[in-house]
């Protein structure tokens, strides 16, 4: 009868150990274990080709380490070049840190492993560049080697005189520069003067104003939206006015409309380019009745 009793506790012992001991040495282990874990994760790497409007070309190819060799960092961009090629770098990393679920009585701990998932983008520098003389100016925006010479990844077009990059500033608050002899729009160079050019900032009907980056700009001669001369449009009587449009309904949404005018056209404001719309007498002087209101209203502001 001993014999049977001491049998049936250590075949108790047994049963415990087995559907209780291990599963709760797991879930100890996986606790105190993570940050082991986590600091040896899983990685993905992948490489895309893409083109100068951010479209891929090659398809992407999976391999680790990321190792390029020379790698310049131009104001805090990084350039490579690889077979006579000259590419700026885009780097993302996704982290999963994984983690652990224990479902009801009847799921025993297991474990997410954690994951890196690293992707770099390759988007080319139409050459030829000479690599060692790449330099980076405005930021980081503009570059040249010194005949070469781009906005990010666009080429710029050859002037003569070529731009002087050394001496590229910024017209304030806009998207256009100038090195004192040319005035540029990104990568595009303008017939404009840059003595008599100027920005255009928008006035804002019905909303916040709060937008301070401009893409109009004006001479004397030409108004441009986006580096694109406005036709027809007066440079003197030009003004931009931003509406904000309250939509009625279940979840009441706003957006801004942005229209130009001067003294005989209509502009409404697209992505790219201005369209010309109605430009009937009663619009034209509601549209210059609302200009004066926001002009009224940001001279308060400024005082």
């Amino acid at each position: 009868m001993q014999k049977a009793a001491t049998s049936l506790i250590k075949l108790s012992a047994i049963f415990i150990g087995t559907f209780v001991g291990i599963p709760l040495a797991l879930l100890i282990l996986l606790n105190t274990g993570r940050p082991m874990l986590e600091r040896i994760p899983a990685t993905t790497c992948s490489v895309e080709w893409l083109d100068q409007e951010l479209n891929r070309t090659t398809g992407s190819f999976n391999f680790c380490p990321i190792d390029f060799g020379a790698v310049r960092t131009l104001d805090k961009e990084e350039y490579v070049e690889l077979d006579g090629h000259v590419y700026r770098m885009r780097k993302s990393e996704t982290n999963n840190f994984g983690g652990n679920c224990m479902v009801g009585v009847a799921c025993f701990p297991h474990i997410s492993w954690p994951h890196v998932w690293k992707t770099v983008q390759l988007i080319e520098l139409p050459g030829p560049v000479d690599f060692s003389k790449l330099h980076a100016f405005l930021g980081g925006e503009y570059l040249s080697d010194g005949k070469a010479q781009y906005y990010q990844w666009y080429r710029i077009q050859d002037t003569d005189p070529p731009v002087n990059m050394s001496q590229l500033q910024r017209f304030e608050h806009t998207s256009y520069a100038t090195d004192g002899r040319w005035v540029l729009h990104d990568n595009r160079v303008l017939n404009a003067d840059p003595k008599s050019f100027e920005t255009i900032q928008k006035l804002s009907i019905g909303g916040p104003d709060d937008e301070t980056w401009s893409a109009f700009g004006r001479t004397k001669t030409n108004v441009y939206f986006k580096g694109q001369a406005i036709v027809g449009a007066d440079p003197g009587s030009f003004k931009v006015i931003k509406y904000f449009e309250l939509k009625k309904g279940e979840h009441a949404t706003g957006h801004y409309r942005s229209v130009a005018f001067d003294k005989a056209h209509v502009w409404e404001e697209g992505s790219h380019e201005m369209t010309a719309t109605d430009a009937s007498r009663d619009y034209l002087l509601k549209l210059h009745a609302d200009a004066i209101a926001a002009e009224l209203e940001l001279s308060k502001h400024l005082k």
